[in-house]
């Protein structure tokens, strides 16, 4: 079944996990993740995840994979352009996931910086990959996030 927005409670399966991507705005003092990042489109789509009780984890260009609870210090690292630099990233958010529980489906709140050689991985080890932001401009994801949490 194609995931939705629109439809959260269909596509909240076991073994979901929605990945978000970090973003540049941040506290100025450690704080758990869930709480460090400050930009709109982060705080839209953790609010969704928690409405709707996706596990959900954080796209770090710094740390790779964080878990929301995870106390992190303020940050100013961007993830490369470069494809390899990406693919070694991947890697390592990869890695990651398979010490932990590992996802059957993946929902990508994220960019195609973050998403693309990670989504390649996951793929290949037959897990299901969604990015029903993809496609869209920055303000338009702002736009749908904010839509979906005020219903």
């Amino acid at each position: 079944m194609p995931f939705s927005l629109d439809n959260p409670s269909e596509a909240n399966i076991p073994d979901t996990l929605v990945l978000i991507a970090c973003c540049s705005r941040k506290l100025e003092s450690a704080a758990p993740a869930r709480d460090l990042y400050k930009g709109a489109l982060f705080k839209f789509s953790a609010a969704y995840c928690q409405r709707h009780g996706f596990r959900w984890a954080i796209l770090s260009a710094k740390l790779g994979l964080v878990d929301p609870g995870q106390v992190v210090e303020p940050y100013e690292t961007r993830l490369s352009g470069r494809r390899a630099d990406q693919a070694l990233w991947a890697e390592r958010v990869f890695d990651s996931l398979l010490r932990r529980r590992f996802p059957k489906r993946v929902i990508f709140l994220a960019g195609s910086d973050y998403r693309r050689e990670l989504a390649a991985l996951l793929v290949a080890a037959g897990v299901e990959c969604h990015a029903p932001l993809a496609g869209l401009a920055i303000g338009q994801q702002l736009g749908r996030m904010k839509a979906l949490n005020a219903r």
